[in-house]
């Protein structure tokens, strides 16, 4: 609706606007002259008034309720798009949660650009903040055992052939500084033209034993 509005030019409404109300003004005169040929010039005048002013309720009538209309579409869409918002703000704490009480965070690769982006419990389990701390992959690499770290480098990147789910266990410190056991698994997306895109990853630390 917006967009169709400001599409509209202006002033090629506008001329549009005066040259069809000057035709529809000279044919009311000239249809006032051949009804009443004999009328005089003031009541011409009035009769003029009266059809200029009829005219112009009617048409704020009709503009009135369009407008009225469009508001209320307008405050529907508005309406819809604070549920969506407040439904995606829900989906995204339960996940947050969920990911917290499971000990798992997530991240997403992109594989052109190179962008990082990470979940809030995978700071939380680097041991980093969100506000200070950009995310990085070294970041996620440099807490598994010295053993593991070429491995969980090779599933942050993809060469063709390889398979695209890829999955590494072993030992990782945690952010307290403890050793734990953990699962990195990633998995390779492609674009909308079948190229290899994103790399989107789960990093899950596993109950303790005992």
């Amino acid at each position: 609706m917006e967009r169709y509005l400001e599409q509209i030019p202006m002033t090629a409404l506008a001329v549009v606007v005066f040259v069809l109300m000057s035709i529809f003004m000279t044919t009311y005169e000239i249809l006032k002259q051949l009804i009443a040929p004999e009328i005089t010039l003031w009541q011409s005048h009035s009769v003029t008034i009266f059809f200029s002013a009829a005219t112009a309720t009617v048409l704020a009538i009709l503009i009135g309720k369009r407008f009225n209309a469009v508001n209320r579409e307008l405050a529907r869409q508005m309406n819809q798009h604070q549920i969506f918002h407040k439904e995606v703000a829900t989906l995204k704490e339960m996940l947050s949660r969920g990911q917290r009480l499971a000990e798992t965070g997530s991240f997403m690769l992109d594989l052109k650009s190179g962008n990082l982006s990470w979940s809030p419990e995978l700071f939380n389990l680097i041991g980093k903040s969100e506000e200070n701390f950009s995310p990085t992959v070294e970041a996620i690499i440099e807490r598994f055992h010295p053993s593991l770290k070429e491995q969980a480098q090779h599933l942050m990147r993809y060469e063709e052939g390889e398979e695209r789910l890829r999955e590494i266990i072993g030992e990782y410190k945690d952010s307290a500084g403890n050793h734990r056991e953990v699962v990195l698994r990633t998995h390779v997306y492609n674009n909308d033209i079948g190229e290899p895109a994103l790399i989107h990853g789960v990093l899950l630390l596993l109950p303790r034993k005992g």
